[in-house]
This record gives structure tokens, sequence and C-alpha cells, in this order.
């Protein structure tokens, strides 16, 4: 099993704060274009709560049973069957459900930073979906007619 903690507001402090500041800078400038600072606030606090990754840390656990993530009081798992294949990007990886390349395939995936366990990530990866693979072309059946 890999466990990490993702927390951007602490690894990438300079990063988050300069978001922080284009948020701050979104409500003033939505309060200044419809004359009301409610609505400033109003967006302000829409943007935090959309992007509270980034305020909050989460914890990855990749284990034998999927993905499991939490923060605070929260937690949810993700099985191994929802992902068919993977994508490596600069800070982690995209797990997808599409077995093929498809349009607009990532917005349906998740995206697992990787922090500072990169190898051990992909080697959990590797094993739990080459697994899932060998098992699928397995149990696949052709009929002939």
């Amino acid at each position: 099993m890999v466990r990490f903690v993702h927390w951007p507001l602490r690894d990438r402090g300079p990063q988050v704060w300069l978001v922080g500041l284009g948020i701050a800078g979104v409500g003033v400038v939505a309060s200044a274009i419809s004359g009301y600072s409610m609505m400033g606030a109003v967006c302000s606090f829409t943007l935090v709560l959309s992007s509270w990754r980034l305020w909050l840390p989460v914890t990855f656990e990749l284990g034998t049973k999927g993905i499991t993530q939490s923060t605070l009081v929260f937690r949810w798992r993700i099985p191994w069957h929802c992902f068919a294949r993977y994508e490596t990007r600069h800070g982690g990886v995209w797990l997808l459900n599409d077995a093929k390349p498809a349009p607009f395939s990532t917005l349906r995936g998740t995206y697992v930073p990787w922090s500072d366990q990169a190898v051990q990530v992909r080697a959990v990866l590797d094993f739990f979906l080459s697994s899932r693979r060998h098992r699928a072309a397995q149990t696949t059946q052709t009929y002939n007619s």
C-alpha cells in the first residue's frame, strides 16, 4: 500500500497564494461591475469552495481495494475496476475509465498527484491495472456464428 498526503497550500505555497490573490481579484471585479459588494463576496466564496483541494490536505491511499481519498472527516474510495488505464503527467497521474483515448476522457478521470512517490505509485498502478486487463482478457469469450 502506498500512502501520502497532498496539500498544495503547504507544498506549493507561492503558487497557491497567487491563486488566492486571483480569487480575491475576481471578487473585486465582480463587485465593481455589479455595484454590489455581496456579488463579489459570493463569487469569491464560490471559487474558494470549488478549489477546496488547494486549501485542505488530502490523503491518498493506493491499496488492494482501490484508491481511498480522505480529508477532514470525509473518506471515499474508488475501486480499481473503475479504471481501465492511466496517463502520467508532470506531477501525478490521470486514472481514466476509457480503455482507449477519447475526447474529454480526462474530464471523467481521477487525478492523483504523487508527491515524492512517483516510482511507488507507478508500481502499484502497473500491478493493479495490468492484472485487471489480464483478468478481462481471460473472461472475454468470442462466439463464432
